[in-house]
């Protein structure tokens, strides 16, 4: 059976040759995702080998990473000095943002190539030339022949940086699990779970990535992190939390148009209403869990982004950021972001649309699940309004 806990893990050790997963809870999550699959998932023959392959991944990088944190005891010993992670609705901007702040070369981010293949730890002296990075590429056009129109949609190549979120599931505690694949019973699931576990095995990963390969100050970004900004701040408590927003009327019918364009190839049943039921759900939880979690610690580390601001002056946007973080921000900064602005200009990778009414969404349904978020915020009103069903990009 593929989706068997055991299975599973017999699978990973036998590919790695290692037996040891490390400390930290990681089965109980993988058990009742594995029945959730079983039960619930309506995956078709390509979703089946999809969800079974990211699962079985997960199982052997722990493997791996464990072997390097035995052998070299001294990775565990790096310094994390005040991260930065980005965090909001998805499709508020984050990964435009993720990219710009990526160009500052006194910084470091997930690289796509290194978050796939986690060991051996990169390398400095090698950067992009490490043959990791061809090995992305092929996937990267892979994913698209699989997933067309998802390019234009998420424009992320093998050397850009990406999300922590991946990083995160290897505790199987992550929501890269129910947003990718229909498991309602792993999403109710997660909900009632500490997550701590989940960023702290985050700093462990973190600590090897910089281990040969510095700066030790990491720009992160996984929109989700709405749910553990309490656990972010126990374990990396000088970190920056920025916050990107924008108004729900426009987030909510591009993040279900992004997850339809992945979970279509992963099964026969796709219901576009209920997946915006669940996505709205999920992601309104997430704000007002994060807007709990500011509320016990004071606003002091975190940094309000608005999207249309990043898209109307990004550099403007980018100097406010800096200054009421007091990051430093360097000429060479500047000079980079504004080379990326000029040679990946927005809509690079292509257009795209959707109608929010194939979602069965509505304004005025959307406003009724953030209405805390939209007031708080100041969203929904003037310049930071959705204006009109469609978009492109």
């Amino acid at each position: 059976m593929l989706f068997d806990p055991k299975t599973l893990m017999q699978r990973a050790g036998d590919e790695t040759g290692l037996s040891d997963f490390g400390s930290g809870p990681f089965q109980d999550g993988l058990d009742v995702l594995c029945k959730a699959m079983r039960e619930e998932a309506r995956l078709n023959e390509y979703g089946t080998q999809n969800a079974f392959g990211r699962m079985l991944h997960a199982l052997t990088e722990r493997l791996r990473l464990q072997d390097w944190f035995t052998r070299h005891p001294e990775i565990l010993e790096q310094e994390i000095r005040r991260p930065v992670f980005l965090m909001g609705l998805p499709r508020s901007g984050t990964t435009a943002l993720a990219h710009f702040l990526a160009e500052d070369p006194v910084a470091r981010s997930p690289r796509n190539w290194e978050v796939q293949e986690l060991t051996p730890p990169p390398d400095a002296a090698l950067g992009n030339d490490d043959p990791r990075y061809e090995r992305q590429r092929l996937r990267c056009e892979a994913q698209e022949r699989a997933h067309p129109g998802l390019q234009a949609r998420l424009p992320v190549g093998p050397g850009d940086s990406t999300e922590h979120g991946s990083l995160l599931g290897y505790t199987f505690r992550s929501f890269v699990w129910p947003t990718l694949f229909r498991v309602p019973s792993y999403a109710e699931w997660l909900f009632k779970q500490d997550l701590l576990p989940s960023y702290q095995y985050l700093a462990r990963i973190l600590k090897l990535l910089q281990w040969r390969c510095p700066p030790d100050r990491w720009n992160l970004k996984y929109p989700h992190d709405t749910f553990g900004v309490r656990e972010i701040r126990t374990v990396f408590p000088d970190a920056i939390i920025l916050w990107s927003h924008r108004d729900p009327v426009g987030t909510i019918p591009s993040v279900c148009d992004l997850i339809a364009t992945f979970r279509k190839a992963d099964t026969d049943h796709l219901d576009r209403h209920e997946l915006a039921e669940h996505l709205s759900e999920l992601l309104a939880v997430g704000v007002e869990r994060a807007m709990s979690a500011r509320d016990g610690l004071g606003d002091e580390g975190f940094v309000d982004v608005y999207q249309a601001d990043l898209g109307a002056n990004t550099v403007e946007t980018v100097k406010s950021i800096y200054q009421r973080t007091g990051l430093p921000l360097t000429e060479d900064y500047l000079r980079l972001l504004d080379r990326r602005l000029t040679t990946v200009p927005r809509g690079h990778a292509g257009s795209y649309s959707y109608d929010m009414a194939d979602y069965g969404l509505t304004r005025e349904t959307i406003q009724g699940k953030f209405q805390r978020y939209i007031d708080r915020f100041g969203l929904g009103q003037g310049r930071y309004a959705a204006s009109g069903v469609r978009a492109s990009a």
